[in-house]
């Protein structure tokens, strides 16, 4: 896996489009299409679940409910995309998560 954040793609592929014009600004656009990297996939799994007790007290129709919620229950790492700038030392290079790891909240709710 490390060798995949830090050379998502063949980053050597690229280069700087030729100088063109007598003002030496403009520059050629290069033979590639737009869109020819798929950054990583996405897996994400959120779950809850609730159980509610029926009580009688203090009043007969009083209950307990129980809460579980989980995000990326599974905790799978979820990688952002690669830095796509072509002057950036980083290029090709993925630096960051997309997403949090697991979270997970309880709830306990009395209601009467």
């Amino acid at each position: 896996m490390e060798s995949k954040l830090n050379n998502y793609f063949n980053s050597s592929c690229f280069t700087t489009p030729p100088v063109i014009g007598a003002d030496g600004i403009g520059t050629a656009f290069g033979n590639s299409s737009t869109g020819i990297v798929n950054g990583p996939g996405q897996e994400n799994i959120d779950l809850a679940f609730s159980k509610t007790v029926a009580i009688n007290w203090p009043v007969e129709k009083s209950s307990l409910q129980f809460r579980g919620e989980f995000y990326n229950a599974l905790n799978h790492p979820q990688f952002s995309n690669p830095d796509a700038n072509f002057t950036s030392p980083t290029f090709g290079v993925i630096t960051s998560t997309a997403v949090n790891p697991r979270v997970a909240q309880l709830a306990l709710r009395f209601a009467f």
